[in-house]
């Protein structure tokens, strides 16, 4: 297995990590070594003994954007030995949202609007900026060390997308019954609960008694039909339950209709995750009994999560360090909910680092790249949202990279009113990844096995 030879001119476990992220995704392996070797290296310092061959990477703390290279200006093949930016430094930034951190302008879910953000300041907001940097550096690596790693994504792929629904409203009427059935809500949350199941008796009056959101068998063999699979994220705490809030959902898994979608989706060879409550977030105990409770209706062990409303809280590193704790293997939860794009400026699966441990969290990020509602809020019709999502899927192609499409179970598919262009533009979506032989299209908990594997393979193979 060919090696990425780096030199490290200060040691730092930062450094170290994103280096090792950035040997894995070129599919190679990172070996440390002394300076002096006489073999060329990249070298991350300001000061390279002489006679060094290679990459040199000076430090530089205030490099964010490279301009000139995100704007096609320059291309990597034309890029100096001696980096004039520190592509190692700016990566980590972005990884771990450097520049978002206590930032202004986050809406009442504690999430991060997407006018506000940093990238989108500076006009980089959908642009995969850490991937840039990365193919750039593998440029650089093939010329000047001429190592060349193992293939990326399955079978020769280019880039890979996952399919993921969370399953927030599957029975239309669900908040009459939920709420009838409740024996001990929250009492400080009853005049919320009590406008919902107003507004909720008023669709119902208006529409009649046709319930036309579960629609877990058509979408399962829409996506079977084109050879996908996809993942299911059932939340297990109702708003209705003592523990939940007016944000949680308006079902219960416990009710006897979830056990045919939880049979259909295992018989089809789909997968199941956790869609973790409004305050999951709050302790390990409350994420490790909702992902218990799931298990107990699903039957099945509960590999990964994504949090509803995206809702981290105000502490987002600690929410994220439960996941480790909690032992799960993949979240992703990390997004834009108001605009499509890449939250962290990354399109591939990553380890966000903490800092309080310093080093890498074990549960891997699975980036989420669009949610169906991100689209529609400028009255956009079905053939517009559907530009947009392939213009997206062809950024994550033109870098290598991989990004997650979450759409709700009712809006998958044109099969009722309130939802029709959104389900319209995701049968365009499945028919256009289904048409394009360059795409690996994958579930959240596939995705994961098959990055896990890599690394593995990367590491061990002599």
């Amino acid at each position: 297995m060919p090696d990425l030879r780096v030199v490290l001119e200060v040691p730092s476990p930062r450094d170290e990590a994103v280096l090792a992220w950035v040997a894995e995704w070129l599919g190679l392996r990172l070996a440390i070594v002394a300076p002096g070797g006489g073999e060329p290296v990249v070298y991350r310092g300001a000061q390279p003994p002489e006679g060094t061959r290679g990459i040199v990477i000076p430090p530089r703390p205030s490099d964010r954007l490279w301009t000139d290279l995100l704007s096609g200006k320059i291309g990597g093949d034309a890029l100096p030995a001696r980096l004039p930016f520190d592509v190692i430094g700016a990566m980590a930034a972005h990884l771990d949202d450097v520049e978002n951190r206590g930032r202004q302008g986050r809406d009442r879910h504690d999430r991060l609007e997407y006018r506000s953000s940093y990238t989108a300041a500076h006009g980089f907001g959908q642009v995969p900026v850490v991937n840039r940097y990365l193919e750039a550096l593998g440029d650089l690596v093939a010329r000047e060390l001429g190592v060349h790693g193992v293939a990326r994504w399955p079978d020769g792929k280019l880039a890979a997308i996952a399919l993921s629904h969370d399953v927030d409203r599957p029975v239309k009427w669900g908040a009459l019954r939920g709420f009838g059935a409740a024996r001990r809500p929250a009492l400080r949350h009853l005049p919320l609960y009590g406008a919902k199941v107003g507004w909720t008796l008023l669709q119902r009056l208006r529409a009649g008694e046709k319930d036309d959101f579960w629609l877990f068998e058509p979408l399962v063999e829409a996506e079977a039909e084109r050879g996908f699979r996809s993942t299911f994220l059932f939340a297990p705490t109702p708003a209705f339950a003592s523990r939940g809030t007016p944000d949680d959902v308006y079902y219960d898994i416990a009710w006897p209709r979830f056990a045919s979608a939880f049979d259909l989706i295992r018989a089809r060879g789909f997968e199941i995750g956790l869609h973790a409550g409004y305050d999951a977030h709050r302790s390990l105990e409350r994420l490790v009994g909702e992902r218990d409770r799931l298990m107990l209706f699903v039957g099945r062990g509960i590999r990964g999560l994504r949090h509803h409303f995206w809702h981290l809280g105000p502490d987002e590193p600690a929410a994220l360090r439960l996941h480790e704790e909690a032992g799960f293997a993949w979240d992703s939860s990390l997004a834009f909910n108001d605009h499509p794009g890449f939250r962290r400026g990354v399109a591939l699966p990553f380890q966000p680092w903490d800092a309080a441990m310093g080093r890498p969290l074990t549960t891997l990020q699975l980036p989420t790249i669009v949610m169906d509602g991100t689209l529609f809020r400028s009255g956009w019709g079905s053939e517009q949202a559907a530009a947009e999502v392939g213009q997206l899927i062809e950024t994550v192609v033109s870098v290598g990279g991989f990004g997650a499409l979450d759409w709700h179970v009712r809006t998958s598919l044109p099969l009722n009113r309130e939802f029709r262009a959104w389900g319209e533009t995701y049968v365009a979506t499945l028919d256009r990844l289904a048409a394009d032989d360059r795409i690996w299209v994958t579930s959240l908990d596939a995705a994961a096995t098959w990055v896990a594997e890599r690394r593995r393979r990367i590491i061990e193979q002599p």
